[in-house]
């Protein structure tokens, strides 16, 4: 149960975060990130997005680990 508040509130600052530098600083997401025309705004995206799936991966890692253990 704590571990899922946990992963919830990394995600849900990792979000907020992205959505707070969308507002308060989008010269710098409209940058040039990588020298090959991505903007750093699209890279920053997909960062919020592999968070979830990482945080996900996670939680259903150490929960299946704790599934087993149970039986």
């Amino acid at each position: 149960m704590r571990l899922g508040i946990v992963l919830t509130a990394i995600q849900v600052i990792v979000f907020f975060s992205f959505v707070s530098l969308c507002t308060f600083h989008p010269a710098l997401l409209q940058r040039d990130a990588l020298g090959i025309g991505v903007p750093l705004s699209f890279l920053a995206g997909l960062s919020v997005i592999a968070c979830g799936i990482v945080l996900t991966a996670i939680y259903v890692a150490v929960s299946n680990r704790l599934w087993e253990r149970a039986e």
